[in-house]
């Protein structure tokens, strides 16, 4: 996203008006104003896109015994990145 060009359609967006327009307005009619021009600046600037997120399955022979054995090495993994030492409890 390109901050300067987001930058510069907010400041001349009527979120940006001089104080005497947005003073006649009501609250209802600000918040609208707010919404629509952020919604439309979003669109503008940072479109949406779909992602595709693949979930694979655990292999068949993957089972509660490594799944036991896999959070314990990393236990043991996350414990020695801390301490520096080797012994294994």
């Amino acid at each position: 996203m390109d901050r300067a060009a987001f930058n510069s359609a907010l400041m001349a967006s009527t979120l940006c008006a001089s104080d005497e327009e947005l003073r006649h307005m009501s609250a209802d009619e600000l918040f609208d104003t707010y919404d629509a021009t952020l919604r439309q600046l979003a669109d503008t600037h940072a479109p949406a896109f779909t992602a595709v997120r693949r979930i694979r399955r655990l292999n068949v022979w993957f089972d509660s015994d490594c799944r036991r054995a896999r959070r314990k090495t990393r236990l043991l993994e996350r414990r020695y990145r801390r301490s520096k030492t080797q012994r294994a409890t």
